[in-house]
Order: C-alpha cells, then sequence, then structure tokens
C-alpha cells in the first residue's frame, strides 16, 4: 500500500502537481502537517480567493452533516474516534440500515464560496469495515467527492469505489459520476475492509466543464481525463463541498468508513 507520508510516494504528486505552480514553494510550517502526496506541490500561501487550503477536516465532526438519505437510509451520527485512527482522532461515518433496499446516505462538510475555485485536490485516508466478497458484500459502494456549487450549476468532481458488479465475483471498480450516471473509470482493484488505503482525487474546471483528471488509491493511479458538462441547480446556492457517500446493499447491512487526515487543496490557478 502506498503511503502519503513515504518520499517515494510523493513523486506522485511533483510528476503531476507542479506545472505552473512549479516556481512556487511551500511554507515548512505548512507543509509539514500534510500528507507527503499534497505537502511536496502545494504553491505558497496566497491571499484569497486564490487559494483555500483546508487540513484535517475530519476533526471537527460537529462540522460533518447527512444532507441526504434516499431508500430508507438511516445515518449515524458522525463522531470522533481514536481507534482505529492514523493520528490518534478520526472520524467515522456510519450507515446504520434502511427500511429499503440498497440505501444510503451522504455525510457532507462546506467550506464557504466556490465561484472562484478552478482546480481541487481531496487527500484522506479511508478505512471501511470488513467485507464479503462480490455481490455478498453489505457495501454497494463508496463515493468520495469534491463539489463546486456555483450560478445554478454543480460541477462535480466524484470517485465511486463500486464492490458489487456485474460479474458476481469481480474486484471492486472505479466509476466517475457523469451527472447523470456512474461511468467506468476501466480499473479494478482488489481492496481489503479492515485496514488503512490512501486516496488522492484531483480535478479541474476546464472550457467550463468538469473534468476528473487524476484517481490515485494506494498503489493504483488512474489519469482519468474524464470531462462532463456542469449539471444544472436552481438554486444552487455558492458553496465548496466535500462528501463521502456510503451505499448499501439490498438487504440493507450497516457498515462503517472512517476518514483520516482529510485535506483539500483549492486553487484559482490550475496548478498541474
Amino acid at each position: 500500500m502506498a503511503d502519503p507520508d513515504d518520499p517515494a510516494s510523493s513523486r506522485l504528486s511533483r510528476r503531476t502537481l507542479l506545472g505552473r505552480a512549479a516556481g512556487l514553494a511551500a511554507t515548512a510550517a505548512v507543509a509539514a502537517t500534510l500528507p507527503g502526496q499534497l505537502a511536496s506541490a502545494l504553491p505558497a500561501a496566497a491571499a484569497a480567493p486564490e487559494l483555500l487550503l483546508a487540513t484535517d477536516l475530519d476533526d471537527q465532526p460537529d462540522r460533518w452533516y447527512w444532507s441526504y438519505a434516499e431508500h430508507g437510509g438511516i445515518a449515524a451520527r458522525p463522531r470522533a474516534i481514536a481507534t482505529p485512527s492514523r493520528t490518534g482522532k478520526a472520524l467515522s461515518l456510519k450507515l446504520r440500515g434502511g427500511s429499503e433496499p440498497y440505501p444510503n446516505v451522504l455525510y457532507q462538510r462546506k467550506l464557504g464560496p466556490a465561484g472562484w475555485v478552478r482546480a481541487v485536490q481531496l487527500s484522506t485516508w479511508f478505512w471501511f469495515d470488513p467485507v464479503k466478497p462480490g455481490w455478498d458484500s453489505q457495501i454497494q459502494a463508496i463515493e468520495f467527492a469534491v463539489d463546486r456549487w456555483h450560478d445554478d450549476h454543480l460541477w462535480a468532481w466524484e470517485a465511486q469505489l463500486r464492490f458489487v458488479n456485474a460479474d458476481r465475483e469481480a474486484p471492486p471498480s472505479w466509476h466517475a459520476w457523469s451527472g447523470h450516471d456512474w461511468t467506468p473509470l476501466g480499473r479494478s482493484q482488489a481492496i481489503e475492509g479492515g485496514r488503512w488505503h490512501s486516496l488522492l482525487l484531483q480535478g479541474e474546471v476546464r472550457r467550463g466543464r468538469t473534468r476528473l483528471v487524476r484517481l490515485v488509491c494506494d498503489d493504483l493511479a488512474i489519469d482519468a481525463g474524464a470531462e462532463f458538462e456542469p449539471m444544472v441547480r436552481k438554486p444552487s446556492g455558492e458553496d465548496l463541498t466535500v462528501h463521502v457517500q456510503l451505499d448499501g446493499n439490498k438487504a440493507g447491512d450497516p457498515y462503517r468508513v472512517i476518514i483520516d487526515r482529510t485535506t483539500l487543496l483549492a486553487t484559482h490557478e490550475v496548478p498541474w
């Protein structure tokens, strides 16, 4: 499993992030608090609204809330836990079950107005309960996302780790949200519950469209390059949000997802 704290892993972000931001140096005080993949490529702090750096988003459970639940999904209150964690304090999110098949719950964190944002990078560690393989999994899917709500439109950089696929015994596979459905990214991953996994998600606004640039989970790197039209949402509000969605199976079995060291970098200039 790739470790963002390992210098070898930081080469991923050096290749993908430096770009036009190569001449901007990270401050030592800030860089020391970030996972290696993010810290190695962080531009110097700039006056708002050129850059937003939000670290340890999982340290404040009261700032997270479940924004909706479908198919009778029952959400547990987000709570801070010490075990399991990577830092001594992580955020536990739980689907408690549902009154209908395939329940889901979405946990969201708002970060303020987003009209100026052109590029985003989400970095986190995540842990989920051990699962049975294939169609017997209690987890239908887990979704990680950064959403930009602006001017009655939604730019959604959303990645889904799907545990239940058409092939009964197939390993989990990665998908991207097109605004209408989940588009396969053509990569599967044998990923285990009961242990920590690293995730890096990069996206940008390109010619007004949503572009999912890159997804890295442990040792799997996907140069997605997937582009979609923004979705019309009236009224959209003005927010930049991070969310994690837990999708349940047909039986509505409960399970947990735990996140730690969750960091979002949003910039006005695209840095890769």
